[in-house]
């Protein structure tokens, strides 16, 4: 009897530690699932959530948007807030930020870029109210665009967006390259937070490489005033572009008023891209720091800008791009600015998805080469 109590005994042991074993391994396999599913991008956090959009456009119908026009009083005075569904808003963002003629695989690209940034917006709003607002602070926002190619192009990619690691990807893009683009250093030394933004030759080129290194004042030189010959954008009117400066009229703080003689580029960044300019009036030196401060600054003293097809227009606010070099001018007065490109210069060309897709790569292709190492992921 005792030895039949002690047989039982240890079976129940022995079962016991079985079914321990068993819940561990469950347990596991639990706790891996929802490692992976953590993993995935938050598609629940997404169901339903409306984008939240601050409209500063005084002329707009409100009867033309999706969604809803809320509004609100904020520190003492009424905002307009349009609450709409992310995929809605899309269709007013694609055709302001591309015109809806372009080949549908560059709409496609636009949609999924545009949809990857509001994301990230949506994640980190603007303010309390709202997560961005309709203007080129963040992506141009105007149902008035909305056209059928717009909405294909939307409803085709539906849910799409990217995401690097585990998070969405901040899917930057500008107008036309030079046929370089940079990386986020651009935006003030932020090239570390954005792994996937990395300096691209825009084309199929014979005398040019990744091996170049466009930094390089000799090198970048070289090639702005070559013909861009293997450039996908080569004959789009921003590729290269000409303008003078008067020196006369670059008065930042630290330069007498009217008396500055000298202005050169003193850094570049990936790409050729300038960070840094020096400008003197022979007793003072000041240096201007970043793409766009320096735009801002030359803007102001640029005359009549020559285009690449020959035609010409007027600078306002901005220089096109930071993508440049500086010669000397029949007048000591003028310094002669040779450029290309429109835009920051990181990120995704548009003129560039357009022409890739004139070629017959479609979205994705397009998408994976602005943006490295960045997955497709469909949220719901």
């Amino acid at each position: 009897k005792i030895n039949v109590e002690g047989d039982c005994m240890k079976k129940m042991v022995l079962l016991q530690g079985i079914v321990c074993i068993l819940l561990c391994i469950f347990c596991i396999a639990i706790e891996g699932q929802c490692v992976r599913e953590s993993a995935i991008p938050e598609k629940a956090e997404h169901q339903g959530k409306k984008v939240r959009v601050l409209l500063k456009n005084e002329k707009i119908n409100e009867s033309n948007y999706h969604g809803k026009v809320r509004i609100k009083r904020t520190c003492g005075k009424k905002e307009r807030i349009n609450e709409v569904s992310l995929e809605e808003y899309l269709y007013g963002v694609v055709g302001s930020e591309m015109p809806s003629s372009y080949p549908i695989e560059a709409l496609k690209a636009q949609a999924v870029c545009a949809r990857s940034y509001a994301l990230c917006r949506m994640k980190n709003p603007a303010a309390k109210q709202y997560d961005m607002d309709d203007t080129t602070a963040y992506q141009v926002y105007s149902p008035q665009n909305e056209t059928e190619e717009v909405r294909e192009a939307v409803d085709a990619t539906k849910g799409e967006v990217l995401f690097y690691g585990n998070v969405p990807a901040e899917t930057f893009f500008f107008s036309t390259s030079c046929g370089l683009t940079t990386d986020a250093d651009v935006f003030r030394g932020k090239g570390e937070a954005y792994p996937y933004i990395s300096p691209k030759i825009v084309g199929e080129f014979e005398r040019a490489s990744f091996s170049d290194d466009f930094s390089k004042e000799e090198v970048f030189r070289k090639y702005i005033t070559g013909d861009g010959a293997g450039a996908w954008e080569e004959n789009e009117k921003w590729f290269r572009w000409s303008t003078k400066i008067c020196l006369k009229r670059l008065n930042p703080q630290g330069i007498r008023e009217g008396k500055a003689k000298e202005l050169k580029v003193k850094r570049r960044g990936a790409g050729g891209v300038v960070e840094c300019i020096i400008i003197s009036d022979g007793k003072n030196m000041v240096e201007i720091e970043g793409e766009y401060e320096l735009r801002c600054l030359l803007a102001q003293a640029a005359e009549t800008i020559v285009l690449n097809d020959g035609t010409e227009t007027s600078c306002t606010g901005l220089l096109p791009s930071a993508y440049f070099v500086l010669e000397e001018s029949n007048r000591k007065d003028e310094i002669e600015v040779l450029g290309g490109g429109y835009g920051h210069g990181a990120g995704m060309s548009q003129n560039a998805a357009k022409a890739m897709a004139e070629q017959g790569i479609e979205y994705r292709e397009i998408l994976a080469f602005f943006f490295d190492g960045a997955e497709l992921v469909t949220i719901k």
